[in-house]
């Protein structure tokens, strides 16, 4: 290799396969498992749980952004559009609180009596 073209490549390196568009999500999506699903806290000394920790953190990051777009509704559906969606944090704790409203009421269910039934779910709702 001449030394024009080596110097040319060390001014102008090849942009990376995932970068442009796609480098800063990746950025955010690492900080986000590294944050708040404990990516960055494994202790884990093998290949395969290495492996499987990064899936596990994945899947819920996954679970956390399709709880989401169901929110959104019909705009994230549309083809080639960027859909805004909450904070991380705020995503968590939407699901968070889906999950106990889900369990809460098929706690209350099992009541038969209608007015014990309303105070339990009011109380455990409110807690």
């Amino acid at each position: 290799m001449s030394g024009d073209a080596r110097e040319a490549i060390l001014r102008h390196p090849a942009q990376p396969s995932l970068g442009g568009h796609y480098g800063w999500q990746i950025e955010v999506l690492f900080k986000e498992l590294k944050g708040t699903l404990g990516l960055g806290e494994y202790q884990v000394q093998t290949r395969q749980g290495i492996e499987r920790h990064l899936h596990v953190c994945g899947l819920a990051h996954l679970a956390l952004t399709h709880h989401s777009l169901r929110a959104v509704g019909a705009q994230a559906k549309q083809a080639n559009k960027d859909v805004p969606l909450p904070r991380f944090q705020e995503r968590f704790e939407a699901l968070r609180r889906e999950v106990r409203k889900d369990n809460v009421e098929r706690f209350v269910k099992r009541i038969r009596h209608a007015k014990t039934r309303r105070r339990v779910r009011e109380h455990l709702l409110a807690a």
